[in-house]
C-alpha cells in the first residue's frame, strides 16, 4: 500500500499543474458520489422494505436490472450528441428531481418505492461510469493503472463515512431527512465535476460504448477457440452472483424481522455498508497483494467459495444470536463480491489475445452480470421459502467448485500453451 502511494504521488507530480488539479477534483467526486450512496442508498432500502416488505425485493431487483439495461442504452445514444459535462449535469438533474418526486409520492402510496428504489440503482452506475470514462481521457494509460488504486481507496473511505453519517443521521433526523441530505449532496459533487477540464471531454467517453473500441469484431466472434474457456468464466460469475442475490434476499428477511421500524432498518444498514466497504478496502490493500503474491491463481479462486460456504454454514449454526451473524456473513459476502472475487476474476482474462479480452469483458461484465442478476430475481419471486433458498445457495456453491475444476483444466492448457509459444519465439 505504501509503495503503491508512493508511485501515485510521485506519477502525479510528473502532470502538469493542470492536470495535477484536474485529477484532484476527479477524485473528490469520486469521493463525494460515493459519500452519498449510502446516505441514498440504506435509507431508500428502508423505506421500501418497511412499505413493500423483503419478499418483494426480488420483483424491484428484476424491475432494477431492466431499467438500468435501458438507462445504459439511453445513455450511449446521448453521448454521441453530448460531452461528458452536459451529460453528467443531465444525469445528475433528472436524478435530484425523480428522488424528490417519488421521495413525495410514496408517502400516499408505498408503490412509489418501487421507483425510488430503481433510480438510486441506476444513477449510481451512470455517474461513476461517467467519472472513470472522464478520467481515461485526462490521463495516459500507465498514470491511469498507478492511479485507480489510490482512487479506489479514496472511494471506499468516502462510502466509510457515508455509511457512518447514515447511522448518525436516522437515529437524529429521521430516515427521510437524511436521504433529502443525501440527494443533496449530488449538487456540490455535479458542480465538482462540471469544474473539471474541457479539452479532456470528448464525445463518446463513456466506458459503455462497445462501438468506441478499436476492435469492431462481434464479442462471439473475437473469441475464436477460447469461446468455452470464457463461457466458464460466464458461469462462474452466473454462479456467484446467484450465491450473493441468494444470501441478499435472506438478509432482508432477517432485516424486517428485527428491525420492524424503518428508522431501525436505516440505522443498521449504514452499520453494514460501513463495515462492507472496510472490508472491501481491507481486502484491496491488504489482502489481495499478499493472497496474489503467496498463493497460486487456482487456490485463491477456490479459497472464495470456501471461505463462503464456511461463513453461510456458520451462520445458519448462529441463529439463536440474532441477526449479528448474518449481517456479519452479509458484509463477508458483499466485500469479497466487490473486491477479491472481482479482482481475481480479472486475472483470468490474461491467457486470452488482447482481441479475445475485449471481447470476453464484454460478454462478462456487460452481459452476464445483468443476466444473472436478473434471472435469479426472476426466481426468487416464486420459490421465497427460506429452506430453498438454503438448498439453492449450497447448491450454487457447489457448483461454482466443480465450475472452477474445469475452468482451471483450460486455463492450465492455454497457459502452457502461451509458455511454449513464448519459448519458441526466443
Amino acid at each position: 500500500m505504501i509503495k503503491a502511494l508512493r508511485e501515485a504521488r510521485t506519477a502525479i507530480q510528473d502532470l502538469p499543474k493542470d492536470d495535477q488539479l484536474n485529477l484532484i477534483k476527479i477524485s473528490f467526486t469520486m469521493f463525494g458520489l460515493l459519500f452519498g450512496y449510502p446516505l441514498i442508498r440504506a435509507t431508500i432500502t428502508a423505506i421500501f422494505l418497511q412499505g413493500s416488505g423483503a419478499k418483494s425485493s426480488p420483483i424491484v431487483w428484476l424491475a432494477t436490472v431492466v431499467c438500468l439495461v435501458a438507462g445504459i442504452f439511453l445513455f450511449n445514444r446521448f453521448q454521441e450528441k453530448l460531452k461528458i459535462h452536459r451529460l453528467f449535469l443531465y444525469t445528475s438533474a433528472i436524478t435530484i428531481f425523480l428522488l424528490f418526486l417519488f421521495l413525495f409520492a410514496q408517502r400516499f402510496s408505498p408503490l412509489w418505492a418501487y421507483p425510488l428504489f430503481i433510480v438510486k440503482e441506476v444513477y449510481i452506475v451512470l455517474l461513476i461510469h461517467s467519472t472513470l470514462g472522464y478520467l481515461n481521457s485526462s490521463i495516459q494509460r500507465e498514470t491511469a493503472k498507478i492511479i485507480y488504486g489510490p482512487l479506489g481507496a479514496i472511494g471506499s473511505i468516502g462510502g466509510i463515512l457515508g455509511g457512518i453519517s447514515v447511522s448518525i443521521f436516522s437515529k437524529g433526523i429521521g430516515v427521510e431527512s437524511t436521504l433529502i441530505f443525501g440527494i443533496m449532496t449530488l449538487i456540490p459533487v455535479t458542480w465538482l465535476f462540471l469544474s473539471t477540464a474541457k479539452k479532456y471531454a470528448l464525445k463518446k467517453s463513456s466506458s459503455y460504448n462497445y462501438e468506441n473500441s478499436q476492435e469492431k469484431t462481434r464479442p462471439l466472434e473475437s473469441l475464436g477457440e477460447r469461446k468455452k474457456y470464457v463461457l466458464m468464466i460466464c458461469a462462474l460469475v452466473m454462479l456467484s452472483q446467484f450465491v450473493i442475490s441468494l444470501y441478499n434476499f435472506k438478509f432482508n428477511l432477517a432485516l424486517e424481522s428485527f428491525y420492524p421500524q424503518k428508522e431501525g432498518k436505516s440505522e443498521f444498514l449504514g452499520v453494514i455498508y460501513t463495515w462492507m466497504n472496510v472490508t472491501s478496502l481491507f481486502i484491496q490493500v491488504i489482502a489481495i497483494p499478499i493472497l496474489f503474491r503467496a498463493f497460486k491463481q487456482r487456490t485463491v479462486h477456490f479459497f472464495i467459495p470456501i471461505m463462503l460456504v464456511s461463513f453461510y454454514f456458520l451462520s445458519n449454526l448462529s441463529l439463536g444470536l440474532g441477526i449479528l451473524p448474518i449481517a456479519i456473513t452479509f458484509i463477508v459476502f458483499k466485500g469479497t463480491d466487490y473486491s477479491l472475487f472481482a479482482a481475481a476474476k480479472e486475472l483470468l482474462y490474461f491467457v486470452l489475445t488482447p482481441r479475445q479480452r475485449y471481447g470476453a469483458k464484454y460478454i462478462v461484465d456487460m452481459v452476464t452480470y445483468r443476466f444473472s442478476k436478473g434471472l435469479i430475481s426472476f426466481i426468487l419471486i416464486f420459490i421465497q421459502n427460506p429452506h430453498f433458498v438454503n438448498i439453492l445457495i449450497y447448491f450454487s456453491i457447489c457448483l461454482w467448485l466443480i465450475c472452477l475444476y474445469f475452468l482451471f483444466k483450460k486455463h492450465n492448457e492455454y497457459s502452457i500453451t502461451e509458455v511454449l509459444h513464448e519459448s519458441t519465439l526466443a
